[in-house]
Formats: C-alpha cells, sequence, structure tokens
C-alpha cells in the first residue's frame, strides 16, 4: 500500500471542454423500482473514466451540481468541474429519495445492502452501455453515500476505485453546541446540522443551496452504515486504490485512523480541506479538492 496524505492540488486543473452535455437517465431494477441519474458528459473530448457519485442522507443527487444565487454558474457544481476537465460524471438518487422510488408504505425494506443491491444493478446496466464498457468506473461517495458506495463494493467490486468524502466508518461525529466535534451518540446538545454542514455565520445564499437539495432520509440503511464498525469490514476489504477526503471540521474524529483500515488497498489518498465543515462542495477551497481528486482518478485510469 502506498500511503499519502497531500491528496489537495496546489492550482487547479485547466478546463479541456468547453461545453458539456447534461441528460437524465432512468433504470428500472429486477423489482421494478426506479432510480433516477443525471449524466454529465464533455463534449469533443474522449474519456478514459466516469465518476459513479452517490449523495448523503437527506440530500438528492444535486449535491454533486449545487447552483448558489449570486455566483457564477457551475462554481459549486462538482460534477460540471469533472465534465468540464475531462471525465464523465454520473450521479445517481438512492432508493427512498430525491426523484427514484419511494417506498413510504415499506420502510425496513431499505437496508444498506438492500440500496446496494439495486444501485448494483444499474452500474452493471450502465457498463452495457457501448460507450461505457472500457472505461475505469469510480465510486465517489459524500458521507451516506460513501457508506453505501462501500456496502456495495463489499458485496460486488462494482469500482475500479472509490473516492469517500466526509465518512467515517470507525464513528461518525457531529458539530455541539460548545464548538467540538464529538461522537454521535455523545449524550449533551448538538449544533443546528447546518453548522455541522457548513459552519457558524453562514452566508444566506449558501444556507439556501443546502436546503434546496433536501430530500427524505433512507431509513433504516442510513442507520445500518451509520453504526460504528458497521463498515469496518467493507473498508478492510477494498483492494482497489482509495481517496479519502474530509473537511477541516468534519463528521469523524480522526481522519488518519480511517486511512489505517484499507492497508490492503494499492494506493491511499487523504485530503483535509483547511477551514472546511462537511459539504465540501460548498466549502472555499473546493477547487483545490476536486482538483486533487480528478488527479487521482487520471493516475487510476492510467492518464497523467
Amino acid at each position: 500500500m502506498t500511503f499519502a496524505n497531500q491528496g489537495l492540488a496546489t492550482t487547479e486543473l485547466p478546463v479541456i471542454a468547453s461545453d458539456i452535455v447534461v441528460s437524465e437517465e432512468r433504470f428500472t431494477t429486477s423489482d421494478g423500482l426506479v432510480i433516477v441519474m443525471s449524466r454529465y458528459e464533455p463534449v469533443g473530448v474522449e474519456t478514459t473514466s466516469i465518476l459513479w457519485c452517490l449523495p448523503c442522507g437527506g440530500c438528492s443527487r444535486h449535491y454533486f451540481d449545487f447552483t448558489v444565487k449570486g455566483s457564477a454558474p457551475e462554481s459549486f457544481s462538482f460534477a460540471r468541474y469533472f465534465a468540464r476537465r475531462g471525465i464523465s460524471v454520473v450521479t445517481a438518487d438512492h432508493i427512498g429519495a430525491g426523484d427514484s422510488t419511494h417506498l413510504p408504505d415499506q420502510p425496513e425494506i431499505t437496508t444498506a445492502n438492500f440500496c446496494a443491491d439495486h444501485m448494483h444493478e444499474a452500474v452493471q446496466a450502465f457498463r452495457l452501455h457501448p460507450d461505457v464498457a472500457s472505461k475505469k468506473l469510480i465510486g465517489v461517495g459524500h458521507s451516506f453515500g460513501s457508506g453505501m458506495v462501500l456496502t456495495e463494493q463489499y458485496r460486488h467490486q462494482d469500482f475500479d476505485a472509490v473516492v469517500l468524502l466526509g465518512w467515517s466508518s470507525i464513528q461518525l461525529a457531529m458539530m455541539y453546541k460548545d464548538g467540538t466535534i464529538k461522537a454521535i451518540n455523545d449524550p449533551s446538545d448538538r449544533a443546528r446540522m447546518s453548522v455541522t454542514n457548513l459552519g457558524y455565520d453562514v452566508p444566506a445564499e449558501l444556507f439556501e443551496a443546502n436546503i434546496s437539495i433536501a430530500t427524505t432520509r433512507v431509513l433504516p440503511a442510513g442507520d445500518d452504515v451509520g453504526e460504528p464498525g458497521w463498515c469496518v469490514p467493507a473498508s478492510k476489504s477494498v483492494r482497489v486504490p482509495v481517496y479519502l477526503g474530509f473537511g477541516e471540521f468534519d463528521t469523524l474524529l480522526d481522519p488518519y485512523a480511517e486511512a489505517d483500515l484499507y492497508a490492503d488497498a494499492p494506493k491511499v489518498v487523504t485530503a483535509i480541506l483547511p477551514g472546511s465543515y462537511h459539504f465540501h462542495n460548498l466549502a472555499e477551497g473546493r477547487e483545490l479538492m476536486w482538483s486533487g481528486i480528478a488527479s487521482f482518478v487520471r493516475e487510476t485510469s492510467g492518464n497523467r
């Protein structure tokens, strides 16, 4: 295993695609459930890798494509940033969230394994596209989405590399009213979720962007992967390159202890974005993490 702790770029990678095409795709699973995805493709660029992105709990796939009032178009969009740099992106809503099928009459069904198995069906079908089959597929998750990427990789080995953002397989943590980050089961008072996500004194337009992507939280899947240690076997089973990305004030206690779980991965890169809280895609300096991920993806795909 190669370990590095410098997963942030020092400068942004240049734009190589002058335009991108965004389309919506819908996949119907073997039991009739629908997974809705958005696909971002650079125009005039031959891509070698695709990011398959799963969002955090209580958020739709648009976590990866924020629009912030008063800001330049695309400036907060993870998906469009990568597409502009020649990396294809798919963002998908979990079963039970966003535009995908909701199961309000059967909430006990949507366990982590159930959701991962259905997303696996969508990945398998996607890989059959003639323009996809030869490309590297990188699983990207944020928070709960990272737990689901790990669960899917553990059960199906769907991805050629994984990018796990804002995640702890050991013990999730939250911001508390005293300004400290503590284990999620600490009995003292938690701060508002918006503080955990964005920090204090948040500009109104960022708070509105945070609210704009809200959807139902998928349970019991969220409780499954959030249970301390539940994802540790999945993390230890990973045999592909790993990028671990965190904010300086994120929902975990020790980012470097997380890296130790991936002892059998051929490469582990850890990045900590200074000043960032849990929602890295709304943080100042986010482009340096995005460019660091892009460099990791290019290396994984054999492109420098």
